[in-house]
């Protein structure tokens, strides 16, 4: 299954300029593979990225807000560095063990069926209609279009699937308790 559009910056577009105007420091990054980050081109791990990043920045301990995959990684980083994270703020997250269910798994052949067919625009709107609910407004569900087609093209141009990060929090085990 390729990654649908979590790691990409502009999802959190509505979020950012408040949380700036409230007076805090807002860091928003894309994933390898997302956004107008390169697919990678080697083995890889989206937490020690999102270290490296914070470290570079001198913004820690930082308070990491993700969704998702961008949750697991959230929380990844704060196990292996809590002295970068000073709080989480997870949404949907995956967590440390969790197997993924027949729906999850249904939905990764769907996906992988309609990318492997050529028809990304058949991929794209299975995510759409997958991760927003009925509620979400057509301005959202465009936005999630738009990065969606962007991370399967960058993905798809780069044949990078070999390089992604797979083993989702395999055995992690905090390196310390935050204080």
């Amino acid at each position: 299954m390729r990654h649908s559009a979590v790691g990409d910056r502009r999802m959190w577009e509505p979020q950012w300029r408040p949380l700036a105007e409230a007076g805090y420091r807002v860091v928003r990054c894309d994933f390898r593979g997302f956004g107008d980050t390169p697919a990678p081109d080697r083995r890889y791990s989206d937490a020690e990225d999102v270290a490296e990043l914070l470290g570079a920045l001198g913004a820690g301990p930082a308070v990491l807000i993700g969704s998702s995959y961008g949750g697991g990684v959230a929380l990844e980083t704060a196990a292996r560095w809590p002295e970068l994270v000073g709080a989480l703020a997870l949404l949907c997250s995956g967590s440390p063990g969790h197997t993924p269910g027949a729906a999850l798994r249904s939905l990764g052949e769907q996906e992988d069926a309609l990318l492997a067919a050529g028809d990304v625009a058949g991929a794209v709107e299975l995510m759409v209609r997958t991760w927003l609910g009925p509620e979400a407004d057509e301005p959202a569900r465009e936005q999630l279009r738009r990065m969606q087609q962007r991370a399967f093209e960058v993905q798809l141009a780069a044949d990078a699937e070999e390089f992604w990060q797979t083993e989702f929090l395999d055995g992690l085990r905090p390196a310390a308790a935050p204080g």
